[in-house]
C-alpha cells in the first residue's frame, strides 16, 4: 500500500503524471492525494514560513489513520500540543476515537 499526499503547490502537474505511470507501471496499490493551497510543508506545525495548513493536514492525518486501520485494525492518536506531530499511542494506554471522528488542529 502507497500512500502520497501532497500539497498542489508542491508539484508539477508532468511530475505527477510521470509519478502515476511509473507506479501504474509497477502495478502498484497506491493512493495519491493533492490538497490546494498547500505546499510540501503542509502537515509541519513548526514550519516557520507559515506553509502548515490545517485542512489539508488534518485530511491528510485521517487518510493515513484510515489506511492503518485497513492494515492493522485500531490504530490511535496522541493529541499532540502544538508543537509536535501526531504520534501513535499503544492500545493499552489510549481508548478509541469514535467512528467518524476526526483529528482536530
Amino acid at each position: 500500500q502507497i500512500l502520497i499526499s501532497s500539497g498542489v503547490d508542491g508539484d508539477s502537474m508532468a511530475d505527477v503524471i510521470a509519478l502515476e505511470s511509473t507506479l501504474m507501471g509497477m502495478d502498484a496499490n497506491y493512493e495519491i492525494n493533492r490538497y490546494s493551497d498547500a505546499s510540501a510543508n503542509f502537515t509541519d506545525w513548526n514550519d516557520l514560513d507559515g506553509s502548515y495548513n490545517a485542512i489539508a493536514a488534518g485530511r491528510s492525518f485521517e487518510t493515513v489513520e484510515s489506511i492503518y486501520r485497513e492494515m492493522f485494525g485500531e490504530f490511535y492518536w496522541e493529541s499532540p500540543p502544538q508543537t509536535e506531530s501526531p504520534t501513535p499511542v499503544p492500545p493499552s494506554t489510549q481508548t478509541p476515537a469514535p467512528s467518524g471522528a476526526s483529528l482536530s488542529t
